[in-house]
């Protein structure tokens, strides 16, 4: 298993949930379950400090907080853990809406919680993962984190209303198109590309 530094062990798992077994495999561990969705999710291993649980936004992955995730200021104070959110990533890519329930993105954060062995961690949500704090306190009791860090967290799902800039519903069209494979690939990088200062030609391929 790759380190991202000398100091701190990297630590990758696949995750099913909800958990009903778990399994130790080196540093690789897999959590089996009767749900098919497949979470992949990674921690820099220092546990004894604060733990910070990262979500990334919409038509992103985990991938997006790799320079944090080698900075060795966060890692002298923080137990980073980050996992990619369904249809992100390398997460499972479920299809059907009731995959998508507020509860299971809940149970989604549980369980990473629970493989990672975090007590009353911070979550940290970008964008769409600002939603994940609205799923947890309406679905878990009491509340597991100890607290919120949202960076232009979105805090729901559905009608943008007044919080969506003009910019990004104009690109609505596209990102919800289910006939036109083009526009909504070229749609979700003109979304990325406008969630960033200055997007790099080379990062692209880490969105997805």
């Amino acid at each position: 298993m790759q380190q991202l530094t000398r100091k701190y062990d990297y630590l990758s798992l696949h995750i099913q949930i909800p958990h009903v077994q778990s399994h130790q495999l080196d540093d690789d561990q897999s959590i089996v379950s009767t749900d098919k969705t497949v979470l992949h999710a990674e921690a820099v291993r220092d546990p004894n400090n604060p733990s910070v649980v990262f979500v990334h936004g919409l038509g992103l992955s985990s991938a997006i907080f790799d320079n944090l995730f080698k900075d060795d200021r966060l890692l002298a104070k923080l137990h980073l853990v980050r996992y990619d959110m369904p249809g992100h990533g390398l997460s499972g890519k479920p299809v059907n809406e009731a995959s998508h329930a507020s509860a299971l993105y809940a149970q989604h954060f549980s369980a990473v919680m629970k493989v990672f062995n975090l007590n009353k961690p911070f979550q940290f949500g970008w964008s769409l993962g600002g939603t994940v704090a609205a799923d947890m306190c309406a679905s878990v009791n009491p509340i597991p984190v100890h607290g919120v860090i949202s960076l232009a967290g979105v805090p729901y799902i559905g009608a943008l209303g007044e919080i969506g800039t003009s910019t990004i519903k104009g690109l609505l069209p596209g990102l919800l198109t289910k006939d036109d494979v083009l526009l909504a690939m070229n749609t979700r990088i003109a979304f990325v590309e406008n969630a960033m200062n200055s997007p790099k030609q080379d990062h692209r391929d880490t969105w997805q």
